[in-house]
């Protein structure tokens, strides 16, 4: 039987106004980057806040298991608004 590639997530961790961390549990090793939209995204959105920088590898637990926690510093007086919905 072959898994999804997303076993559990995206799980929010932590948000402020100038920092977002989201947690994925993934079946395969691969890189993933956070991208977040204003609202709720639909398919060929332009992403309000993304940065190549801030993808990261994710790390094998096991076999069919590995694990990524992406931070994003959102910086320049870009932050998120309080009251405001965003969808990633």
């Amino acid at each position: 039987m072959e898994l999804p590639l997303i076993l559990s997530g995206p799980i929010l961790r932590r948000v402020e106004p100038g920092l977002v961390s989201v947690w994925v549990a993934l079946s395969k090793a691969c890189s993933v980057q956070l991208s977040l939209f204003e609202g709720l995204a639909k398919a060929g959105d332009t992403p309000k806040f993304s940065r190549d920088a801030d993808k990261v590898d994710a790390v094998a637990i096991g076999d069919k298991l590995h694990i990524a926690v992406v931070m994003m510093k959102l910086t320049g007086g870009h932050g998120l608004k309080a009251g405001q919905a965003y969808s990633s």
